[in-house]
Parts: structure tokens; C-alpha cells; sequence
């Protein structure tokens, strides 16, 4: 559901509770039915937005051919379709992603960030979706302490931020 004004989602799961999968779905899903748009799968490593990635194209394989829309580009960073859009891999670093506009960025393990590394991400990264009002930002993660995902995680909470806070407990799922 969209929250006025706010676009832009920080979900709190346990481990083994499937929101990397899920996520993985619902950026196919916006992929497929989207227009003209880009999108980022962002990790704390490289190999894990890589492994994302990897979902994704092992869903869509799986798709009824009248589900899937054609391809220009395939390999195992970047797929482009002929709907116009664009979807790549980076690791979640201060400069993977400066200068691009990103309409929907999904950031995996954000709380396993190094701190200074965490905050120049940040700062980065909401400058790249700053053109497109309808643009979404999910940040995923297990806790890991007091961090940036943390201070998202307490903002979002007091709503003073644009994030709205989804926790999905272990036994919820």
C-alpha cells in the first residue's frame, strides 16, 4: 500500500523468512509491467546483488513465454528488455550507482554496511531517484546493531523520514 508521500519501504525480517525471494519477485513483477524505467539490486557484496540477479532471471525463465517480454540484453549483471527497461548489479558503495537515475533500487543487507561506508551510500543514493516522484527505495536487512539501517529503521518508525517500516517476524511467516 502507498502511504502519502511516501514511496519508499524498510523491512525488518529475521533470517529464513524469504524477503530477499520476495522482493526478487516484486522487482520482476514491476520489470515486466513497467515502462522505460531502471532499476538496482544493490547488496553490502557484490556476489549477493549477483545472486539476486540470479533469482530474478531464474523466475523469468520460468514464466509462461506470453508472460515474458522480450530481451535485448542478458548476462549476469544486466538485463535489458524491450519495454525500455534496465536492470543491473552493483555492490552498495558511495559511488556504485552516482549519477544515474534509478527508478526502483532494492538494497539487500544494508545493516552489514561499514558505517562511514553506509552513510556515503546514503548520501548518494537518494539523489539518483530525486527525478522520478513515483521512484522506490527498499532496504532490506537482518539487524546487526545500531547503524544506519538502524537510525532508517527508528526514523521511519517516528515517521519523520520518507521509509515506511515493515517488520515480519519469524513466526509470521
Amino acid at each position: 500500500a502507498k502511504v502519502e508521500g511516501k514511496n519508499n519501504r524498510i523491512i525488518m525480517q529475521g533470517r529464513q523468512t524469504g524477503k530477499t525471494t520476495i522482493a526478487s519477485l516484486y522487482l520482476l513483477w514491476l520489470f515486466l509491467f513497467e515502462k522505460d524505467k531502471t532499476f538496482a539490486i544493490l547488496a553490502n557484496k557484490e556476489d549477493q546483488a549477483l545472486e539476486i540477479m540470479n533469482r530474478i532471471q531464474n523466475a523469468y525463465l520460468k514464466l509462461p513465454m506470453w508472460l515474458q517480454c522480450p530481451v535485448l540484453k542478458w548476462t549476469q549483471s544486466e538485463i535489458v528488455l524491450s519495454n525500455g527497461n534496465r536492470m543491473f548489479t552493483a555492490a552498495s558503495s558511495s559511488d556504485s550507482i552516482r549519477g544515474k537515475s534509478v527508478s526502483y533500487m532494492l538494497v539487500d543487507e544494508f545493516a552489514h554496511l561499514d558505517a562511514s561506508v553506509a552513510k556515503k551510500f546514503m548520501d548518494s543514493v537518494f539523489p539518483t531517484q530525486a527525478a522520478d516522484p513515483d521512484a522506490k527505495l527498499i532496504f532490506l536487512s537482518t539487524p546487526n546493531g545500531t547503524n544506519q539501517f538502524y537510525d532508517t529503521w527508528q526514523k521511519a518508525r517516528a515517521g519523520i523520514n520518507t521509509f515506511v517500516p515493515i517488520m515480519v517476524q519469524w513466526y509470521e511467516v
